[in-house]
């Protein structure tokens, strides 16, 4: 079993295990419903506790189905084949964006693009292999002037890295200035996508 079937495993496991949860909340909150038909509203303390009890359960059935759906999803658009074509080698060295702007560079594994270390990474939010980091840009208003910043490090897929920069030239369009927390040179590297996604 590769790295490209053993996401699909693990997604496969992740969508057993999170449908488990949700059964198993809906199956106490029917049982709560029932404990709540059968108490005398008079007995208001057993009754709130109940029905507080029944909330919370409610709250995280809610989750757990978004989860699912989430999860689902993911599973549904996973197509081995895409992914093998998407991620397979390219020259032997790993492909991973590192922050620095670079390359890893590491020798890769299992006919992909990616190295040991950076083989088994694959996004939360899209069924994609994480291609590597990146920060956001966005536009901080004070009382000196709207000047640019970059967020924390983000580890992103392709679809992931474009709306990124989509995003940050679109905040950006508004207008800002530079100073040394966000220099120009850091702009033009975050709102240019590498040669190879363009």
């Amino acid at each position: 079993m590769d790295y490209i079937e053993r996401e699909r495993r693990r997604l496969e496991i992740d969508l057993h295990v999170l449908t488990r949860r949700w059964h198993g909340t809906l199956s106490r909150m029917f049982v709560l419903r029932g404990r709540l038909d059968g108490i005398d509203p008079t007995d208001v303390e057993a009754f709130s506790r109940t029905a507080n009890a029944l909330g919370a359960f409610a709250n995280d059935a809610t989750s757990l189905k978004r989860d699912v759906d989430k999860v689902r999803r993911r599973l549904a658009s996973f197509d081995v084949d895409a992914q093998r074509r998407a991620n397979a080698d390219v020259d032997g060295s790993c492909r991973y964006l590192t922050i620095d702007g670079g390359r890893c560079g590491r020798p890769t594994v299992g006919g992909s693009r990616w190295c040991g270390r950076h083989v088994g990474l694959w996004s939360d939010n899209m069924a994609e292999h994480i291609i590597g980091e990146w920060r956001a840009l966005y536009v901080e208003h004070g009382p000196d002037g709207d000047f640019a910043r970059s967020t924390h490090v983000l580890r992103v897929g392709v679809s992931e890295l474009r709306a990124t920069v989509d995003e940050s030239r679109r905040e950006l369009a508004q207008g800002y200035e530079t100073d040394d927390l966000c220099p120009s040179a850091e702009i033009e590297c975050w709102t240019t996508l590498p040669e190879d996604l363009t």
